[in-house]
């Protein structure tokens, strides 16, 4: 997985395909090929994805939910991402009852859901860091607050408006290895160069 990840990296950080390049309304351009699919803000957007969902082992519908709130840096090689929600803790660290009519079904106590803290790795990780992707990831969308991962519209841009960006190919419940598998194609990787164990 890590492998798959490296080589993602590496594809997308071409200045071809990294390079954020300006607006220029009513240029439309044809498609090369399938390996065009995104630009430079595209990209970032989608390796923050990844390296937030590998290494705090979140489903995809979980990491397009972070909002800016959420993140806080802590220095500046550190930053604490908690999530008010989980999948095994839907209504984060409430206490929430369960009633039918005029009766209490149940009352549950969910635990506290612990902060992730997020320690800037290595250039020799680059690949696997999710510090270095949302420094990149902010410094070109501009995002000070709303919802981190947003629409990416023509040419590159951001939306401007605080909606949360719909789950590609409708796979809110895909795990994120399957997303980067469908993605690693882009690179020129074919699915028997995917590991095995995620296949």
């Amino acid at each position: 997985m890590q492998e798959t990840l490296e080589k993602m990296y590496h594809f997308n950080h071409k200045p071809e395909n990294w390079d954020v390049k300006d607006y220029a309304p009513g240029v439309t351009k044809k498609k090369k090929d399938d390996s065009q699919w995104g630009a430079g803000r595209a990209r970032r957007v989608m390796g923050l994805a990844y390296t937030l969902a590998f290494t705090c082992l979140l489903r995809v519908d979980e990491v397009l939910k972070v909002q800016s709130h959420d993140i806080i840096l802590l220095g500046e090689h550190k930053i604490q991402l908690t999530l008010p929600f989980r999948k095994t803790s839907q209504f984060g660290g409430e206490d929430v009852s369960f009633h039918c009519k005029s009766f209490k079904l149940a009352h549950v106590a969910y635990p506290d859901i612990k902060p992730f803290v997020l320690h800037e790795m290595p250039e020799s990780m680059a690949h696997l860091c999710p510090v270095r992707a949302y420094a990149e990831w902010i410094k070109v969308s501009e995002i000070t607050s709303g919802f981190v991962f947003r629409k990416i519209a023509s040419g590159d841009r951001v939306s401007g408006d605080n909606k949360q960006m719909a789950c590609p190919f409708n796979c809110c419940d895909v795990d994120v290895v399957l997303l980067i598998m469908f993605v690693s194609a882009d690179c020129g990787m074919l699915p028997g160069d995917v590991p095995q164990q995620l296949a």
